[in-house]
């Protein structure tokens, strides 16, 4: 019985070992790649705006910054969160139908609360700024023209 309970206690210590080793290894790998992201991003960011200032070709800054991917991804990724959340159409709610006495915003039949909220919220701001007004009177200058 001593037997069982020497070997249930030293594979037990094995166990408890390998996730300890592979905690640090994990910790290590990881504070790596914070280094390499942190010289990657100084490096990108040189060669972004030297290409926006127009002293890099395109094709030349590409060429700079295309050897790590995984990297770039990093890199980008707060731009491209910003990029999509301005053409998601939840944070519009929907457009004004114009042609009707009134405030109307059209939605999509399958709009969810956020989209919903959004809609509501525009049309407040079309009543609050009395944005059927304006348009009246600046079809009535229009027609003025003519």
């Amino acid at each position: 019985m001593l037997k069982y309970l020497y070997y249930f206690s030293s594979a037990l210590f094995l166990l408890i070992m390998t996730i300890v080793l592979i905690i640090i290894t994990y910790h290590l790998l990881h504070k790596r790649r914070t280094k390499i992201f942190k010289q990657k991003k100084e490096e990108w960011e040189k060669f972004l705006f030297q290409y926006l200032d127009d002293d890099l070709k395109l094709e030349e800054a590409a060429a700079e910054m295309n050897d790590s991917y995984f990297y770039l991804y990093d890199f980008l990724k707060p731009y491209l969160k910003m990029a999509f959340k301005t053409i998601d159409y939840r944070q519009y709610g929907g457009a004004p139908l114009l042609g009707v006495k009134g405030i109307v915003i059209i939605s999509h039949g399958s709009s969810d609360d956020t989209a919903i909220y959004n809609a509501v919220k525009a049309a407040k701001k079309s009543v609050k700024e009395n944005i059927v007004s304006l348009i009246k009177e600046e079809v009535e200058k229009n027609e003025e023209l003519k």
